[in-house]
């Protein structure tokens, strides 16, 4: 379970410093989305629960490259994926409120949640498995999959092996692969996966600082320009992202073509 004291600390700087203004009308939101989807009182408090998870794994993290608190990225990762993707069930929001969790703070999510805690062990697999045991294996499935794997160590891997590619041309592949093996074998984790490139990519445009500026643009443009070709091959029936295909291609592309097309 989440610490008391830690939730009660957390809270009482989100709900007092000016740092957070944007964080509580994103909690407000997502409070609404929770009250209008009449998901029941048990479920209601469980998306609550995995939402304080994550504050309080994320709360310490270094502010996000658009200068707002990372604790704001899966609470919009979360309203994003039920508002536009109409995916407002309990499972599906508290995967996507944990989305960056095991990635980014595998550690404390073991303290938080009082797993054998190891440096040496496998942090994201204990995480993974006390987020199964505490909100159910379908959001341990969901979350082990928006999990990606060291894309740098992967890269230095391969050149180790002779490939000539430069380190970021090898972990830009590794990113698109990464996002097609999603599409391919999960539309809902997909999902939440479109939701977290909208807040990321979509992000861009406020921005100023030069640099990362750049690394954004390096991050996301292929990607971009990937999801957009594969969208394309969706069918326009019978598949679980039909009836999104054609507005999202539209989306990124304008995305794409307002902040990635040309160079800076």
């Amino acid at each position: 379970m989440v610490g008391f004291d830690t939730h009660q600390q957390t809270a009482r700087l989100v709900n007092c410093s000016a740092q957070y203004a944007r964080t509580r009308e994103l909690v407000a939101e997502l409070d609404q989305i929770i009250l209008e989807s009449k998901i029941g009182y048990v479920e209601g408090m469980d998306v609550l629960a995995a939402r304080d998870l994550s504050f309080c794994a994320h709360f310490r993290q270094a502010d996000r490259f658009d200068g707002q608190p990372f604790i704001n990225q899966p609470l919009e990762v979360a309203i994003t994926t039920a508002k536009k993707f109409c995916l407002a069930q309990p499972t599906i929001l508290k995967a996507a409120l944990l989305h960056a969790a095991v990635e980014h703070q595998p550690d404390r999510i073991l303290r938080l949640l009082g797993g054998d805690f190891s440096p040496s062990g496998n942090m994201r697999g204990e995480a993974l498995r006390l987020i199964g045991d505490r909100f159910g294996a379908r959001v341990a499935q969901i979350v082990e999959m928006l999990t990606p794997q060291d894309f740098h160590d992967m890269a230095v891997t391969a050149q180790m092996r002779g490939d000539a590619r430069s380190l970021a041309e090898i972990e830009r592949q590794f990113n698109k692969e990464y996002f097609v093996g999603i599409l391919k074998r999960d539309p809902e984790a997909f999902l939440i996966k479109l939701a977290e490139l909208s807040v990321s990519a979509c992000s861009l445009s406020v921005v100023s600082d030069g640099g990362a500026r750049e690394r954004v643009r390096a991050q996301f443009g292929p990607i971009l320009l990937e999801v957009v070709e594969r969208l394309k091959d969706i069918p326009s029936k019978g598949h679980a992202l039909s009836c999104w295909k054609d507005s999202l291609r539209t989306e990124l592309m304008w995305v794409y073509a307002r902040d990635y097309s040309s160079p800076e």
